[in-house]
């Protein structure tokens, strides 16, 4: 018989009643046993009991699974929870004072309960007195503010001045310097940006009679960067400074709190650098100790207690971490208005969200306690109150009260409510968010930045630039104009931003006076004069074509200067290419649009997943199709083909972090684990939850079996069909995780960087791999499981031989760090993500032999973009995750590539083929990526060439000293060796198929033979030497096959009838060699390029010059019409291939391949795409059907989290 609930006690605390309810859903559900409750909820028993017991809060997932088991209202019970979640309780202690000050820095009057940094303040003010200049430099969120303020400046004993840069510095400086001294700031601003050694004299004049030095400190003194647009007062505002502290008979010391990922910025400064040499104090993470203090001294402060268990947690949250300390005030304080009685619980602290969570819960709250109307107002303010970086790097950025008031009424009743819920600080004439751990905390926040960057930094432009005009008394040479004007008013448009009065009317008087401008200068080019008017029907014929031309020519100037513009990443040149093409469709903006929708082999596909922490897993599914990664309250699904979500599956309790992701060998499953111990299995791609297993200890690695029937949790081993535990690995005691399993064989990571393999079956242990090493980051099998790759934090990889635990050989360390390691599919690549935001490949035959890949850019000088995790799939793709994003490689990896001597897509234009020097055929897909298929070694030589038929069903392998081979390539490739001639020694060249598809025109290297190849399948004759000659470049069989042109040295081709050999026709064309010929399918035209750069065309039935086209800055080393004739591709030998209008005698379109170098083209059968590869063998595809291309772009944008920009 089920034992009988406890009765709930009254006085037990506010949940009671909450408690009540899901006691009374049990009972409308027929009283179920909480064993019978738990197989519904996939929860403990254990959980759902203590879930209604009344004495805490249950989490989120707990209460909403009791109430799915009992066929409740999740959504009602939901709301019930977030209303109790947000309510702090009642506790007669509630006059105590806070002893934590949440987001704000701790001030001076703050010192007495600013605990935990003292060793670090006893550093700083020994330098201070030491040196008259000091820099203070950490991350956001270090403490340095605090630091500075209730450390140094509460302890000085004498004047100090303290104030942050803003955005117009040297006026900042003349206010506080001024309220110190008794000076007008006026007249000091004026002086201090005139003269840089009045500063120094002002305080000099002020201690007068007085004892000591002035303190300085200029605290978030990266505003200087970020947010003063004045190059000048920059300069004004560090001399000044400078100055001050250098000076012989100086009586000022100066201390700048700067953010660390603003060292580069100020490096800039020579005066700068010169002063901060030997004075700088790098702010790092609180030592346990030093946050023990932090916790519980301000507590003891106001007779307040920490429980102890609360200690101990909070410590272990924001051990190692820089930027913890605000997440950790936060936290403190919201825990301190749910404390019980004096004490701060761990029962109040989760109710809080956590230090990843609390932030984000209390901005949210307030946020949606807003009525409606005002959260707009509020979503603007907050989007003032941020000053976007180029990259995701943003601050937070002090404004002017009067900017915010100016947006309209609404505004002071939503700022009153940020500022009691400590959001936002409000002083006297400035507001400025609370701190900027909102930034990255607060994911409604984030989502706002990531939705319209540029748009944003449009509007910082716009109200600097409107303020600009008010201070100059409106004058109209500040007005924005033309490109300017054009880009500001469609965002307007588009995003119908709120807007100052101010910066409405500096708008509309730019829109004004452009129009006059405009008007004015028709009128000057059309001379509307008296005699115009008389004849008014005559001149209207006229000028209206005129007008209608001068805007058809505007607009096409407007899109050649969008397109030229070079955007800092892939994103941005999309969005500006889309924007000149919108704009008129010139041959540079088509040029734009064609490289922004170009798919390159092996580049990087970035995918944003909005809120996601830097450190969210991630894993492949081992075919690489599908990659998934924690995003906030969800798991992604991602496909790496198409880049598009495929499913999401909702995580049980988003507060929980979440630790290990795994998919089943097969791939059919995926397995999730948390820190409570947690583990659910989703169905995949379908995303049905099929099981959970409760582990009862926090997941630190996870992963499946070989045949995918067990699941390794830690050390914990889980039976995959049951959910039932299957034993545990035998082992000494000590912190352990799993990493890695190949076969019957788990490979586990101890605290000391221990290496142990173990064997499944017998759940012993078999070696132990000794590093030395405690900064052990990763392990990788290699696929055949003869070796083990084993990462170090510091970047050197070490293979083991797991069957003898030997080692093989240890690499040299790499200065960017390695943060794991993986093996390649084939086991032939080592790859390594690094903490500079690069991968490092390694030959895994050879790993002290490398190759660096950037994944990512960092956005802010100094400060790297840290990788997390790499992983392989069996397709060859790369899945690499970083910061909030996926990296993708679709296709092969730069150690496996060799140039391509012959390229062409399939007849059905399904699929690419490539020949590379090597010999190597390479069929590839092109649909919905470029990925390597099926591999075959056609040579098996040093080095071949080739050539593809017309008709694309047919290829020639040349190697030096062999005959040729010929393959037909029509479902399995076979191959006939014609006989009694052999290449020569020397790496000969294929230059052409005769129209026949049976001949072969070949070209040496050294005597310039061109030989002829002629015989069906089973090919027996002979080499026919056709032309011989040093000064022959190459040559082409015209349709028919009656004529071949042959190329020379001098810039002149030769016409040569086939049969008898004799010379048709002569004549010049380059100044040069002739080093290209293409002919278009009916023979009419004959194309030659020659190392001057020069594309000339040829009537074939008169040999005239049709057109010479000039655009090539280098020598063009390949030609070929597109299967209409209708355009000819020119690839040149820097890498660019330019699309010429044949009809137009033009250029159409101008395609750059950053690898340098482009062989010769292919185009796809419909002509729609064109495939070049650069010198280094990556191969390009090219989308040249401006409507598809158009629509890959924006799809683009879609998957990088970036606004759509029109048309898309």
């Amino acid at each position: 018989m089920p034992r009988r609930e406890v009765p709930l006690d009254e006085d037990a605390g506010e949940f009671v009643g909450f408690a009540a309810g899901l006691r009374g859903l049990r009972v409308a559900a027929g009283s179920p046993t909480y064993r019978e409750l738990a197989k519904r909820a996939h929860y403990s028993a254990a959980a759902l009991s203590e879930a209604a017991n009344g004495r805490r809060l249950p989490s989120l997932g707990v209460t909403l699974a009791y109430v799915r088991a009992c066929g409740g209202d999740v959504a009602e019970w939901e709301a019930r929870w977030r209303a109790l979640a947000v309510a702090p309780p009642t506790t007669p202690e509630g006059d105590l004072p806070a002893p934590y000050v949440g987001l704000r820095a701790f001030q001076p009057e703050d010192a007495d309960r600013f605990f935990g940094r003292e060793r670090l303040v006893g550093t700083v003010v020994e330098l201070v007195g030491e040196r008259r200049f000091t820099g203070v430099f950490g991350p956001s969120g270090s403490g340095k503010s605090s630091v500075l303020r209730a450390g140094l400046v509460a302890g000085w004993r004498g004047p100090a001045v303290v104030f942050a840069p803003g955005g117009s510095p040297v006026r900042e400086l003349a206010i506080h310097v001024g309220a110190w001294c008794g000076r007008p700031a006026s007249s000091l601003a004026a002086e201090f940006a005139a003269w840089r050694e009045n500063l120094h004299l002002r305080v000099r004049q002020a201690l007068v009679g007085r004892a000591g030095d002035l303190l300085l400190v200029v605290d978030q003194f990266e505003e200087l960067f970020a947010l003063c647009r004045d190059p000048d007062e920059r300069v004004a505002f560090v001399a000044a400074l400078t100055t001050a502290a250098a000076a012989p008979d100086s009586r000022t010391r100066v201390v700048l709190g700067v953010r660390a990922d603003f060292l580069g910025d100020c490096a800039r400064y020579p005066d700068l650098v010169e002063a901060l040499h030997g004075g700088q104090v790098l702010v790092g993470p609180m030592s346990p100790d030093e946050l023990h203090r932090a916790v519980v001294h301000p507590a003891v402060a106001v007779g307040a207690k920490v429980q102890t268990a609360l200690v101990t947690r909070l410590v272990a949250e924001a051990a190692g971490q820089p930027a913890a300390l605000p997440l950790l005030s936060h936290a403190l304080l919201e825990t301190w208005k749910r404390r019980r009685g004096v004490a701060l619980t761990v029962d109040g602290y989760e109710e809080t969200g956590g230090m990843a969570h609390a932030i984000a819960r209390s901005a949210e709250h307030a946020y949606q306690e807003l009525p409606e109307a005002d959260r707009e107002v509020a979503r603007w303010l907050f989007l003032r109150l941020v000053a976007v970086g180029e990259g995701d790097e943003d601050t937070k950025r002090r404004v002017a009260r009067a900017e915010l008031d100016a947006l309209g009424d609404g505004v002071g009743p939503v700022l009153g409510a940020l500022a009691s819920a400590r959001l936002v600080v409000v002083g006297d004439d400035t507001v400025d968010l609370a701190h900027e751990a909102l930034l990255r905390a607060w994911p409604r926040l984030r989502g706002w930045l990531a939705e319209d960057r540029d748009g944003l930094r449009l509007q910082r432009r716009l109200t600097e630039a409107a303020d600009i005009w008010a201070e100059l008394d409106h004058d109209p040479a500040v007005l924005y104009r033309t490109t300017r004007l054009a880009r500001t008013a469609a965002w307007v448009r588009r995003t119908g931003p709120a807007l100052t009065d101010r910066e409405r009317d500096f708008l509309e008087r730019s829109r004004a006076a452009e129009a006059r401008t405009r008007r004015a200068s028709l009128r000057r080019r059309y001379g509307v004069t008296a005699a115009v008017v008389t004849a008014l029907v005559a001149a209207t014929a006229v000028t209206v074509p005129m007008v209608l031309e001068r805007r058809e020519a505007e607009r096409a100037a407007l899109s050649r200067q969008l397109a030229a513009q070079v955007g800092p990443n892939a994103v941005e040149a999309g969005r500006h290419a889309l924007e000149a093409w919108r704009t008129y469709p010139t041959a540079e903006a088509r040029s734009s649009l064609f490289n922004a929708a170009a798919t390159r082999q092996g580049e990087q596909h970035r995918i944003r997943m909005g809120t996601l922490s830097s450190f969210s897993p991630m894993a492949l599914r081992p075919d690489g199709e599908l990659v998934a990664r924690v995003d906030h309250d969800r798991i992604a699904l991602v496909s790496t083909s198409t880049l598009d979500l495929v499913a999401e599956l909702p995580l049980h309790d988003p507060s929980r972090t979440q630790y290990e992701l795994a998919f089943s060998p097969d791939g059919r499953l995926l397995a999730a684990g948390d820190s409570e111990g947690r583990v659910t299995l989703w169905a995949v791609p379908g995303g049905e939850q099929v099981g959970v297993i409760e582990t009862g200890a926090p997941v630190e690695g996870l992963v499946f079996s070989a045949d995918g029937s067990t699941l390794v949790a830690r050390d914990a081993l889980w039976d995959v069909r049951t959910r039932a535990a299957a034993g545990r690995l035998i082992r000494p005691e000590g912190a352990h995780h799993v990493v890695a399993a190949h076969d019957r064989t788990v490979a586990t990571v101890a605290l000391d960087g221990v290496v142990e393999l173990w064997d499944l079956p017998s759940r012993s242990r078999v070696a132990v791999l000794r590093t030395g090493s405690k900064g052990t980051s990763g392990v990788a099998f290699a696929p055949d499981g003869r070796s083990l790759a084993v990462a170090d934090k510091n970047g050197s990889i070490t293979l083991w031989d797991p069957a003898t635990a030997t080692r093989i050989t240890t690499t040299a360390p790499y200065g960017g760090g390695a943060n794991g390691v993986a093996f390649s599919a084939d086991g032939t690549v080592l790859a390594s993500p690094g903490y500079d935001g690069k991968v490092v490949l390694r030959d895994a035959a050879n790993p002290s032999a490398t190759t660096v890949v950037t994944v990512e850019e960092s956005r802010t000088p100094g400060v790297p973009t840290y990788l997390v995790q790499l992983a392989f799939g069996s397709n060859g793709t790369a899945v690499v995750a970083g910061g909030r994003d996926i990296h993708v490689w679709n296709a092969d990896l730069p150690l496996v590539r060799a140039p391509v001597q012959a390229m062409q897509f399939a007849p059905d234009g399904a699929g690419l083929s490539t020949l590379d020097e090597k010999g190597v055929l390479t069929i590839w897909g092109t649909e919905p990526a470029l990925r390597p298929g099926t591999r075959l070694d056609l040579a098996d030589a040093a080095w071949a060439t080739g050539a593809f038929s017309a008709d694309r069903t047919k290829l020639a392998v040349l190697r030096p000293g062999a005959p040729i081979d010929w393959w037909s390539l029509g479902g399995h490739p076979t191959r006939t060796t014609a006989q009694g001639w052999r290449a020569p020694a020397e790496q000969p060249r294929v230059t052409a198929f005769g129209p026949d598809l049976r001949s072969l025109v070949e070209v040496g290297p050294v005597a310039s033979d061109v030989v002829r190849h002629s015989g069906a399948d089973g090919l027996r004759t002979s080499g026919e030497v056709l032309a011989s000659g040093d000064n022959i470049t190459g040559a082409v069989v015209l349709p028919g096959g009656r004529h071949m042109a042959l190329g020379q040295t001098r810039g002149q081709v030769m016409v040569r009838d086939v049969a008898t050999t004799r010379a048709v026709a002569t004549f010049r064309g380059h100044d040069g060699a002739v080093t290209a010929m293409a002919v278009t399918a009916d023979g009419h035209l004959l194309a030659t390029a020659g190392a001057d750069g020069a594309v000339v065309l040829w009537d074939t039935a008169t040999w005239r010059q049709v057109a010479r086209m000039t655009g090539h800055s280098a020598g063009v080393s390949f030609a070929a019409f597109s299967p209409d004739g209708h355009l000819l591709a020119t690839s040149a030998a820097d890498g660019t291939t330019l699309l010429w209008d044949v009809a137009a005698h033009g250029e159409w379109a101008r395609l750059t391949d950053p690898g340098g170098q482009a062989v010769r083209p292919a185009w796809h059968p419909d002509g729609t795409a064109l495939a070049t590869a650069d010198a280094r063998g990556a191969i390009t595809l090219w989308q040249l059907d401006e409507r598809r291309a158009v629509a890959e772009v924006c799809a683009d944008l879609a998957r990088s989290g970036a606004p759509g920009v029109e048309p898309c």
